[in-house]
């Protein structure tokens, strides 16, 4: 379970900053969203949906919906397991949603979200190992934070940090919000990456951006 928290977080978002990384593979997980359409396995007009006029984009398969409110750029984003991501061009700001489907040995492993950080030791470990990978790919991270906390409730982990992009002779401080959940056999990681001088300004925006998650009715 800690493996594909963090295997979720940094695919995200290494794909969300537009860096080079393969996607992992693991027996853990089945065929990816992307991957099950180009194998036929289903038919993507009969389980995605997006409704140009109200911005309202619905994943059947995955029981989930997300309405686009700020008019940003709309596309399902480079990593095999983002089903959605928004953008705004003019600020570099991203927002994505990112699907594991988790094999049978994976859902077998399951454990409540909450109970991976439900101890100061618990809450400790998690956050080094969440560090380390982020060291392990070139990104200093600052403030790192980790909180249990919900999106329309469910169980979530909430992660914040801030780190220094750089290119050529410019940088920039990067902030970061993610929440990770589980539901149905399902892990589900929506980040938000934006400039940090940004969101200093408005940080209700930003954080706005979460409302509009919204989990389907599960008929099986």
């Amino acid at each position: 379970m800690k493996k594909l928290l963090l295997f979720l977080l940094f695919s995200t978002l290494l794909y969300s900053c537009n860096q080079t990384n393969s996607d992992k593979k693991d027996d853990e997980f089945n065929k990816s969203f992307k991957k099950q359409i180009i194998d036929g396995d289903i038919i993507k007009d009969n389980v995605e949906y997006f409704d140009e006029e109200t911005r309202l984009y619905s994943n059947f398969k995955y029981a989930i919906a997300y309405k686009e409110t700020n008019n940003w750029t709309i596309d399902y984003g480079a990593s095999q397991y983002t089903i959605f991501r928004a953008y705004e061009v003019d600020s570099g700001s991203t927002f994505s949603i990112n699907v594991i489907e988790l094999g049978e040995e994976g859902t077998k492993s399951l454990v409540s979200t909450h109970t991976l950080i439900d101890t100061e030791e618990k809450a400790i470990t998690m956050k080094a190992n969440y560090i380390s990978e982020l060291e392990g790919v070139n990104i200093n991270p600052i403030d790192f934070n980790l909180k249990k906390s919900y999106i329309k409730n469910f169980p979530a982990i909430k992660s914040t940090y801030k780190y220094i992009d750089r290119h050529s002779d410019f940088e920039y401080e990067v902030y970061v919000i993610s929440y990770q959940v589980e539901r149905a056999g399902n892990m589900y990681t929506f980040t938000l990456v934006c400039p940090y001088m940004f969101y200093e300004i408005n940080s209700q925006y930003y954080e706005d951006i979460f409302l509009y998650i919204n989990f389907l009715y599960l008929d099986y």
